[in-house]
């Protein structure tokens, strides 16, 4: 083997192999699937408040809470002159999902918050009496009973096509050589040989 043959091989293996590789789609953009909240619409959880007094007291009460026409509803802060709310969604980085809302009457406004996951809700309650005047922190924790969790997934717009790299010659296609067939070595080396040739001539490279 010459070593025209050899700085061949070497410029194949470091210039045009790699370039090919830069122009694969499947090596530069890899689509991954992006996970979305659960969607809520539609369904109805059973839930156990609980509130416990600077005494130590627990105050036990049942609820239920409503996601419907995109608005929060609790029937037992409804029963109190609550007004139906819109509420936000947030992914969290176990998967689950968070919602949370702010309901107002007159002087007193209550920030609810709470997660699910498998079909289980787990949250609270904070109210803010007369304007702060006097805070309450209730708990709850229930069941879905209506409907059901269905996790939205949307996948990314794929980028545009990569461009075709502009007057770079290509180096042609070689089948598998037999190592013990000399003749087929030699020709595809050749091959090789003059995709460098070409690939020097149009950088306008002066080998010396």
């Amino acid at each position: 083997m010459n070593k025209k043959m050899l700085f061949a091989m070497v410029i194949f293996g470091m210039y045009v192999i790699p370039m090919s590789n830069m122009f694969d789609p499947a090596h530069v953009w890899a689509e991954e699937e992006k996970l979305m909240p659960m969607e809520l619409e539609g369904t109805e959880w059973s839930v156990t408040m609980t509130y416990v007094t600077p005494k130590g007291k627990k105050e036990v009460s049942e609820d239920k809470l409503i996601f419907t026409n995109k608005k929060f509803i609790s029937e037992g802060f409804e029963s109190k002159g609550y007004d139906p709310t819109n509420y936000s969604l947030i992914l969290q980085e176990d998967g689950s999902t968070q919602f949370g809302t702010m309901q107002i009457k007159g002087k007193d406004t209550s920030f609810w918050k709470g997660v699910l996951s498998d079909d289980i809700i787990d949250g609270s309650v904070h109210t803010q009496f007369n304007e702060g005047k006097s805070t309450r922190t209730t708990y709850f924790k229930g069941n879905l009973i209506t409907g059901e969790l269905k996790r939205r997934a949307e996948r990314p717009m794929a980028p545009p096509p990569a461009p075709a790299p502009v007057d770079q010659p290509v180096a042609p296609e070689s089948e598998a050589v037999d190592p013990f067939d000399l003749e087929a070595e030699n020709a595809q080396m050749e091959a090789q040989s003059n995709a460098i040739e070409s690939l020097e001539e149009s950088q306008d490279v002066v080998e010396e």
